[in-house]
């Protein structure tokens, strides 16, 4: 795989794509600027760079200053410095699956026979089928009581603490690589037999006192 320097990742990051359609309001341009332009009919993009450079003197109220502003801003536009023109706006990235929690059955949790029972109802099989659960999405469901689902979230948090796991709120802002060590775990309990629960708890153990002790 070829590796593109950290400087030009920095560089393409920080690129704003634009179309000859886009309005120039996306354009870093002064007040006075944006409002000389708009008044002379110049809307979009295209129309900026399209316009004759000797021509910016004859809009009204375009000043020298202004003037230069625009023909630096059009310069760099066609330069490719910080801007890209493109035909379509690039597709964003389809955003990465949520984590998991380990596939540990429902019944190993030792939860209360009647958050068991929800649960079943609720077609969950093991804790991984709760990994998006919050207190609101409990309470939500039929018959789940305030005391059975503060239960249940109990465990789940134990859970997301014990396996490094995010809760739904932090997994949205924070990149956690619990999600690839869930996936070999995965495989390996599919290859061995094993429960995914046996097998991550003395892998995590073993990250914490590292963590505690790395020279150890």
């Amino acid at each position: 795989m070829n590796w593109l320097p950290s400087n030009q990742v920095k560089r393409d990051i920080a690129k704003l794509y634009l179309m000859r359609e886009d309005s120039l309001e996306l354009l870093p341009l002064s007040v006075r600027s944006s409002n000389c332009l708009w008044r002379a009919g110049v809307h979009t993009v295209g129309q900026l760079l399209d316009y004759p450079a000797y021509a910016w003197t004859d809009i009204r109220n375009m000043g020298t200053k202004s003037v230069d502003e625009v023909l630096d801003l059009a310069a760099r536009i066609r330069a490719g410095e910080g801007f890209e023109l493109v035909a379509s706006k690039p597709k964003p990235p389809d955003p990465l699956p949520p984590p998991r929690l380990p596939d540990i059955l429902v019944r190993e949790l030792g939860l209360s026979v009647r958050a068991n029972n929800c649960l079943e109802h609720m077609g969950v099989r093991t804790a991984a089928d709760l990994s998006d659960a919050t207190l609101e999405s409990l309470l939500a469901v039929k018959n789940m009581g305030a005391k059975t689902a503060a239960q249940i979230m109990e465990k789940l948090e134990a859970l997301r603490e014990e396996f490094f796991f995010p809760s739904p709120e932090e997994a949205e802002a924070s990149g956690e690589p619990g999600e690839m060590l869930c996936a070999v775990v995965t495989s390996l309990a599919a290859f061995t037999g094993v429960s995914q629960g046996d097998l991550l708890r003395p892998l995590v153990r073993m990250f914490h006192d590292k963590l505690i002790n790395p020279w150890a």
